[in-house]
């Protein structure tokens, strides 16, 4: 109720800014006094999505979906990111596992979104981020098991023990909320997402989705 209500009184913010805009776009002072309006309306309204993304219930659309094509358009939809960078996505998955899964494909790519822009903030210079993939076993039956790695600096053991938790960020600007609601959308699809077991160098966060999701 607070994001929705929050988000309309952001939408006259917006809307009055844009009339501004014209009003006084010979005024080279006001305009940059209200790019800064509008760079701190647009912040506010991503934190209320990510509050809204957070305590709302989660609602599926499954259908089977390649995920190797899910990661690759979260990859594409951050080239804003990554253009004046040095950037390299490696998926190193062996050809005989099946990619093909029962997902919802707009929240996937939402998962590995965040995963990826968490790795591009957290590496200073070549953002090198791996993937990969292969077939396990669960208690409930067949899964895939994803493993995304970048090589930046990594997580300590007290920043792998909260990383999940609402409102606890390794960023100097960010909600917290990210990873939170990454974990929320892998558990609502009868998964478990968890940070990796710290052999390889930098972060790296492993996602385990069932075969059989209806």
């Amino acid at each position: 109720v607070i994001a929705h209500e929050s988000r309309n009184c952001l939408q006259r913010i917006h809307a009055g800014v844009e009339i501004l805009h014209l009003d006084l776009s010979d005024r080279p002072e006001f305009v940059d006094e209200l790019k800064r309006i509008e760079k701190a309306s647009h912040s506010l309204t991503k934190l209320f999505e990510d509050l809204r993304d957070y305590a709302a219930p989660i609602q599926l659309q499954l259908d089977t979906h390649n995920i190797r094509r899910v990661w690759r358009a979260a990859w594409e939809n951050l080239n804003h990111i990554r253009e004046e960078r040095e950037t390299e996505l490696r998926d190193v998955s062996h050809n005989d596992v099946d990619l093909c899964i029962p997902l919802d494909e707009f929240r996937i790519e939402q998962v590995f979104r965040n995963l990826m822009e968490n790795s591009l903030a957290a590496c200073d210079n070549r953002a090198e981020i791996e993937i990969v993939c292969q077939d396990v076993q669960e208690e409930g039956g067949a899964a895939l098991r994803i493993h995304v790695r970048d090589n930046g600096p990594g997580l300590t053991d007290d920043q792998s023990k909260h990383i999940f938790e609402p409102f606890f960020t390794t960023k100097s600007k960010g909600t917290g909320l990210g990873l939170a609601i990454a974990k929320r959308i892998i558990e609502a699809h009868d998964g478990h997402m968890s940070v990796g077991n710290g052999v390889h160098d930098g972060a790296e966060f492993v996602i385990t989705l069932p075969r059989d999701r209806v």
